[in-house]
């Protein structure tokens, strides 16, 4: 009976490594196959390459809820999210600072947060564990979005039908994932910036000719006036001499 348990198990530890190797081959593939996408789109199809990219990946991982949130100006916000069939939806965007303080503070320390249940939650967490408990979220996973060494963003998975551990060897695979949205998030935030500086010399370049054009028909004005003055000055002396002259014969023809 010993061996036979013996046998049975290191089956079962087996056939478990296989399973093991065979989802990080089939992440590991699916990674460079999306990162080679991502990278070469044009800014506009990225949001839609995003979502394919958190669903193809949860469904590879057996997660039943995927989100990637952005932080910049304006509070934390998920900016695009998928759910498993069955499972309800997050709105999108939706604000999440006031929802999950501790997480927050920890994702903007540049920390991992692994919840593999919610009881193991500090008193600390009491507000996010309430509010992923109305989410119906029992295990996540959030990685900070690093760039140019800026927390930008945080990318979360959960599972909602059970319980789950998040062992170093995922959680490592989850980071490439983290790092290449992060690259992403990165590039269309200069995009962004670029296009915003021509914008606004564009903007300043039309202001200027507009101030030109401006000035030159308030010259013209002027010279006009100008001109105006100098031809009825002009025309003013010598009417006022012809008329002097008449007077001057009218009255000398009166006296004769």
């Amino acid at each position: 009976m010993p061996l036979i348990a013996g046998l049975l198990a290191n089956r079962i530890e087996r056939r478990r490594a296989q399973r093991t190797l065979a989802e990080r081959l089939r992440f590991e593939t699916l990674l460079s196959e999306l990162s080679a996408e991502l990278l070469t789109l044009p800014a506009g199809a990225v949001d839609h390459a995003i979502e394919q990219m958190l669903q193809r990946v949860a469904e590879t991982l057996d997660f039943d809820r995927a989100a990637l949130a952005e932080r910049g100006d304006r509070p934390v916000r998920t900016t695009h999210a998928w759910t498993r069939a069955g499972v309800a939806p997050l709105p999108i965007p939706v604000a999440a600072a006031e929802d999950f303080p501790w997480l927050n503070s920890r994702i903007a320390s540049g920390e991992v947060v692994r919840i593999s249940r919610l009881d193991d939650l500090p008193d600390a967490a009491a507000t996010d564990r309430q509010s992923l408990a109305a989410r119906g979220v029992r295990a996540l996973a959030a990685l900070p979005l690093r760039a140019d060494g800026a927390v930008i963003g945080v990318l979360a998975f959960s599972r909602l039908r059970g319980e789950r551990a998040w062992p170093d060897e995922l959680i490592a695979r989850l980071q490439l994932l983290a790092d290449v949205f992060a690259n992403v998030l990165a590039r269309r935030r200069a995009d962004e910036a670029v296009r915003k500086s021509e914008e606004r010399r564009r903007q300043a370049e039309e202001e200027a000719l507009r101030q030109r054009d401006e000035l030159a028909h308030a010259l013209r004005v002027s010279t006009l006036g100008e001109l105006t003055a100098s031809i009825a000055h002009e025309i003013s002396q010598p009417l006022s001499a012809i008329l002097t002259n008449a007077r001057a014969t009218l009255r000398r023809s009166g006296h004769r």
